[in-house]
């Protein structure tokens, strides 16, 4: 479901007939596996910045290329 629109939950699992399996297939790889590849890109960059490599350096010069 894109965050961006207006549709309510109720429209959306209308539109989409959820009750469906084929849907659920679609919902999953359109909405759910994109959200994880996110969080998982976000989550390495989040332990890469707490790494010793990051922290407590004062400017990116002071960090070493990778």
């Amino acid at each position: 479901m894109n965050t961006a629109s207006k549709m309510s939950l109720r429209e959306w699992a209308k539109e989409n007939k959820i009750w469906e399996p084929k849907a659920w297939r679609i919902f999953l790889e359109k909405d759910i596996v994109p959200f994880y590849k996110q969080a998982y890109t976000l989550n390495a960059f989040y332990r890469f910045l707490k790494s010793e490599k990051i922290c407590g350096k004062s400017s990116l010069a002071d960090i070493e290329d990778e």
